[in-house]
């Protein structure tokens, strides 16, 4: 949908967007809740993002694509 490349366009900090992960050998995907902070150096010019991701395995869903099984 974009919504993440927009996020990082605006050099903003956020949080609590989720995007559904393959699962590399299968045909499953996973939602992963992710967020970041901007990094700027000395001179405020931004330099990139730092940030996390929480991997919800137990919410496993069958992809029907299974693009997953093309990662092996």
């Amino acid at each position: 949908s974009g919504e993440i490349a927009g996020l990082l366009d605006r050099r903003d900090t956020w949080s609590g967007r989720s995007v559904l992960w393959p699962v590399a050998g299968t045909d499953f995907k996973i939602p992963v809740d992710l967020a970041a902070l901007p990094v700027y150096g000395r001179s405020r010019a931004f330099e990139g993002f730092r940030g996390f991701g929480v991997a919800r395995t137990g919410d496993a869903v069958v992809d029907p694509e299974a693009i997953g099984m093309a990662l092996v």
